[in-house]
């Protein structure tokens, strides 16, 4: 989810930035940021830090996960996810949290 706020000076604003906004980032969003958080809670859960998933993060966005989410390349998905973060990283698994 992405908020936009005026601070209630101009709530047009606010609709037409929005309203662009959806033009630009499609439903594969939804699917990444499920994704991310997923692998998020998972690294949380194993005690390791916020500050060293920063690096995880950015790696598979470099290298095209989103890219390979809109085009549903499940087997690449998955691949990448054990290359960056381990065995037992599947989109399957991730996304059925």
């Amino acid at each position: 989810m992405i908020a936009i706020s005026t601070s209630n000076k101009s709530p047009a604003v606010a609709r037409r930035i929005r309203e662009t906004l959806e033009k630009q980032f499609g439903p594969e969003y939804t699917v990444l940021l499920t994704l991310m958080g997923a692998i998020r809670q998972k690294l949380l859960a194993q005690g390791k830090s916020p500050e060293a998933h920063k690096k995880m993060f950015e790696r598979l966005l470099d290298e095209g996960l989103l890219e390979k989410v809109r085009e549903n390349r499940i087997q690449e998905i998955d691949g990448m996810l054990k290359g960056v973060l381990g065995e037992g990283y599947t989109s399957k698994e991730l996304m059925s949290v």
